[in-house]
């Protein structure tokens, strides 16, 4: 009999452990028992959610058939099947110091986890405490639920739904695990940054289905999830009401939809200082922006209201640090928009002076060219700049020049923009 022990991957909220069998190799013949001993907290620390609330899930792959065994204490649970996934529910009092599991069957067997899940998760639940890799927001708006999406798991959990939605219909409910989409089970997820997110990540693996079920004119999507040990099929029956036209703006029975329920949140949701919810750095910006494109009088005193809160957080552009670009580069496309609106000339001044002190803020990169990072104290990523500012900065710019200004900031930074969205291969 082989054993092996696993450190604990996340001691915090959420962990996950993934268990190789054997270390080094993908599979693992299974010609005679696996034991393995894990390590998965009860609860993390200092949380405030009920240790009773989590639970456990163990996953693995068997080419033939198999049965895996949990045990911890006086407590134990089992499940046979195969071939293809094996999947066991660890209730409670499975999950802490001192389970154990063991696997036998016929053939190999690849991939065994486990994963912890809470029976009432909250977004209290959602941060960053494995870095980058979240856990995040799964937000599935034309299914009409928001879920927990971890990394490297094979489900992920109900945060929310939303009443009169798909997802209501079909009677999903908070803390349902999802396990499979379309009667197929979902792979492990990513969401690292970059190409794997769009390829493994969960968010794209529903996204693929919705797409497909539209495609072939199916207004429905089936979901298997877990309720505690029990696996349920849910149908969710949506649909959309119209196609959106090609090009910008969008333009229909849908788009006209879009557009009214994007207004309404925005009136709905401004503070009274003018501000929305969320960051002061980009929100008040966007939502002065979405009042102003409708060219609706009605909203003159709330985008007034918004302009005068913007102006207060930063009344002098060239004098800010930190993550500068971002508010400085939404302002200036607010402030320009408004006086191409008609707005008047009292923002000009404003716009004048972001104009001028952008070029005296860059950078060299590691490319030897002059470049931007978050703001202009310098340049992240081991000095190669960021392209996502930029381009925000760019169309300030642009909206500078419409302003008759005069500006330089796409003459400053053209080698490098040309420089970043040039194929490298073509030199």
């Amino acid at each position: 009999m082989k054993t092996r022990h696993l450190l604990t991957l996340l001691p915090l909220l959420c962990s996950f452990d993934r268990l190789g069998l054997p270390k080094g190799k993908d599979t693992a013949s299974l010609t005679e028992p696996h034991t393995v001993a894990v390590s998965v907290p009860a609860h993390g620390k200092a949380d405030q959610f009920d240790a009773a609330g989590w639970y456990a899930r163990a996953t693995v792959e068997l080419e033939g058939e198999g049965t895996l065994t949990a045990r911890r204490g006086e407590a134990e649970a089992q499940v046979s099947g195969g071939p293809g996934l094996l999947e066991l529910y660890l209730p409670a009092e499975l999950v802490g110091e001192g389970l154990t599991l063991e696997l036998r069957g016929s053939g190999k067997a690849a991939a065994l986890a486990v994963e912890r899940f809470h029976a009432a998760p909250t977004r209290k639940l959602v941060g960053k405490a494995n870095g980058h890799l979240g856990p995040d927001l799964l937000a599935c708006g034309s299914l009409g639920f928001t879920a927990l999406t971890e990394h490297q798991h094979r489900a992920f959990s109900i945060l929310a739904v939303r009443a009169d939605g798909p997802a209501a219909r079909a009677g999903l409910a908070v803390g349902d695990l999802v396990v499979a989409v379309e009667g197929v089970p979902l792979d492990p997820s990513s969401i690292a940054p970059g190409w794997a997110w769009f390829e493994r990540s969960h968010e794209a693996r529903l996204g693929r289905a919705l797409e497909a079920a539209w495609g072939e004119g199916r207004g429905a999507l089936s979901l298997t999830v877990w309720r505690a040990a029990t696996p349920e099929d849910l149908t969710l029956s949506f649909e959309f009401p119209a196609a959106l036209d090609d090009g910008f703006p969008l333009e229909g029975e849908l788009a006209d939809a879009l557009y009214a329920d994007l207004i309404g949140w925005t009136v709905a949701n401004q503070r009274k200082n003018g501000g929305w919810p969320g960051t002061d750095a980009v929100n008040p910006m966007l939502g002065g922006l979405a009042l102003l494109g409708t060219r609706d009088p009605v909203h003159r005193e709330a985008i007034e209201r918004c302009v005068e809160f913007v102006r207060s957080k930063n009344p002098e552009p060239s004098k800010m640090k930190g993550l500068a670009y971002w508010p400085l580069s939404f302002t200036g496309m607010l402030f320009c928009e408004l006086h191409l609106a008609g707005g008047g000339d009292a923002v000009l001044p404003w716009v004048q002076e972001a104009i001028d002190w952008l070029p005296t803020t860059t950078h060299e990169c590691k490319w030897g060219m002059q470049a931007f990072g978050h703001g202009p104290d310098g340049l992240p990523y081991d000095n190669k700049a960021l392209m996502a500012c930029t381009a925000h900065l760019l169309v300030f710019d642009a909206l500078a020049r419409k302003c008759g200004i005069e500006a330089g900031v796409w003459e400053h930074i053209r080698e490098y923009v040309v420089h970043s969205w040039s194929d490298p291969e073509a030199g």
